[in-house]
């Protein structure tokens, strides 16, 4: 398995400078990079907040507020 190569100290600024030198193409999947990176760490803020509240109790009712809810928005 190779190794990854170490991190700089700098790597913001070696990051801009790499940025500075790629294609719009490039930059974008770049861009998606990074949003997918800020995706997986809202879904884990998320989740988080989901069990913490379950813990609390705060979701012990879902069953019953999903049904009223359903009977309330029902298709004629």
């Amino acid at each position: 398995m190779p190794l990854a190569p170490p991190i700089p100290k700098n790597l913001l600024a070696t990051l801009k400078e790499s940025m500075d030198l790629m294609t719009e193409e490039q930059l974008l999947g770049v861009h998606h990079a990074v949003l997918d990176k800020e995706i997986e760490r809202l879904r884990q803020v998320i989740s988080d907040d989901a069990e913490r509240e379950q813990a609390e109790g705060k979701w012990d009712n879902l069953p019953e507020v999903i049904a009223e809810y359903r009977a309330r928005n029902r298709r004629p």
